[in-house]
């Protein structure tokens, strides 16, 4: 039994040490923007059945209002909007054509997220310009239509890096034919465990939308502008409801909530589990030198030394944890290869994580095993002569 609990005991804490470590990776992953002072704000005005221009004045033209509006806020540092806020999993991949590259089958064109953006969102979201210029004002829905692509789509179709003044041609969203004019820095917009994926940044002013997040950088605590936002939103259409507000370290807070979860859920089992095989450890020792007092005192009283029995009672209780570790070990490496798909940035067979976990219950073991062999070391070799 004490050798199956430590077996158990080295399955669950090797897993739970795997998750652990794994959910400390991914809170040291940089996103490739910055989440402090930001306050986002979900805004979906109703689908409009009139021209084009009434969409524009509905859609856009409420959006650079409102924006307007927030960026006039005290406490206010820059306010802008995007179609798909990072880490939320929300991606529109699009298939697009380069200028001067023949254009294959539908399989085989270039694809990209989508990510239809306010001219100053990259201001607001702290995302760095690799080269070219970020958006302005000069483009506008009457102006040529232009991209920012992030640096994984520059890698990957043009050697150089370099894509400022090329063209792309992309059917989604009415696009039409952009010139590309800035590189940013890479963003993980799917998920902190996902790699940055190739995007194609489209402003709103060129492209308009009936929804957008609104991201608000505040000076203070971005809560406080909640009322002021609602109030802004409200003073422009009092029908328009406001879907969801809260701060982008709080969606970044949400976005780990599972492995998170796993790790806490696991990491109880384990302890429970390890607690078990130091008690069932500790028993079997108690009541092997309860059982052998006799035979204690006569070695006692043939010359045996305390240090004699001390190595004898630890000798046996590593004997059942060094078997309770091998069949462990085997065990964990069968069971952690399917856990592959919830790690992130380490191996199902990490050997430090191994190391420790092995270390940790031998010392458990040795720890549960002392009062009985002190016991046993202290032992009267008369009073152990008589004992029945």
């Amino acid at each position: 039994m004490v050798i199956g609990e430590f077996a158990l005991s080295l399955v669950l804490l090797a897993a739970a040490g795997l998750l652990g470590k794994s959910l400390v990776l991914l809170h040291q992953v940089d996103p490739g923007f910055r989440t402090d002072h930001l306050l986002t704000v979900e805004v979906y005005r109703s689908m409009s059945d009139g021209s084009a221009s009434a969409n524009w004045r509905d859609w856009t033209g409420f959006y650079q209002q409102l924006l307007a509006r927030i960026q006039s806020l005290p406490g206010v540092d820059s306010a802008g909007a995007t179609l798909a806020l990072p880490i939320q999993g929300r991606v529109w991949n699009v298939s697009f054509e380069i200028d001067g590259r023949p254009p294959g089958s539908l399989s085989e064109q270039p694809q990209a997220d989508a990510r239809i953006v306010s001219n100053n969102y990259f201001d607001v979201m702290k995302i760095p310009l690799r080269s070219g210029r970020y958006f302005s004002e000069y483009d506008t829905k009457d102006s040529p239509h232009v991209a920012i692509i992030s640096e994984a789509l520059a890698r990957l179709y043009w050697p150089d890096g370099y894509a400022p003044g090329r063209f792309i041609e992309m059917g989604a969203f009415g696009a039409g034919r952009c010139e590309v004019v800035g590189v940013v820095a890479d963003i993980r917009q799917t998920g902190l465990s996902n790699e940055p994926s190739p995007g194609i940044y489209i402003p709103f002013t060129q492209e308009s939308m009936p929804w957008q997040t609104l991201v608000v950088r505040t000076k203070n605590d971005p809560l406080s502008l909640v009322a002021p936002i609602r109030h802004e939103v409200a003073a422009l259409d009092p029908q328009q409801p406001v879907a969801r507000i809260a701060t982008l370290d709080e969606l970044m807070e949400s976005s780990t909530a599972q492995p998170r979860f796993r790790t806490y859920l696991l990491g109880g089992f384990a302890g429970i589990a390890l607690v078990l095989s130091a008690i069932g450890i500790y028993g079997v020792m108690a009541y092997a030198v309860s059982r052998r007092t006799r035979e204690i005192g006569i070695r006692m009283a043939l010359g045996a030394r305390p240090r004699d029995m001390l190595r004898l009672i630890f000798g046996q209780s590593m004997t059942l944890t060094l078997l309770g570790v091998a069949f462990g070990l085997a065990g964990a490496y069968a069971v952690m290869r399917v856990m592959n798909s919830l790690l992130f940035g380490v191996s199902s067979t990490d050997p430090l994580t191994f190391g420790g976990v092995t270390l940790l219950l031998c010392s458990v073991a040795l720890l549960a095993s002392y009062l009985p062999a002190r016991r046993a070391s202290r032992v009267d070799p008369l009073v152990a002569l008589h004992f029945e």
